[in-house]
């Protein structure tokens, strides 16, 4: 039954990555609009804007990364409930 509260806390946690990870998506797609605004008005040179683009490229692999790894902990979650009711069901039958 640890291993379930262990598991709970895991899905939590990358729970809350998956927030964080799309909150930085789209600070990032900000931030490569206002290089691009800059780029266009020449305040800023193409370095920057194909730098921004790498940023953002980061930033979606970051969200992919995150949603995965929450799939992942549901999964082990769900296994780790089943195999304690099974345990459970094993315990109570020897009885």
């Amino acid at each position: 039954m640890h291993r379930c509260y262990r598991r709970v806390g895991y899905v939590d946690s990358s729970s809350h990555q998956v927030e964080v990870s799309r909150r930085n998506l789209q600070v990032t797609r900000e931030t490569l609009e206002l290089t691009r605004q800059r780029f266009a008005t020449g305040l800023s040179d193409n370095v920057k804007v194909v730098q921004a683009q790498a940023s953002l490229t980061s930033a979606e692999l970051g969200v992919i990364n995150g949603v995965f790894a929450h799939k992942v902990a549901k999964v082990s979650l769900a296994r780790s409930i089943a195999s304690a009711a099974d345990s459970l069901q094993q315990f109570l039958s020897l009885q």
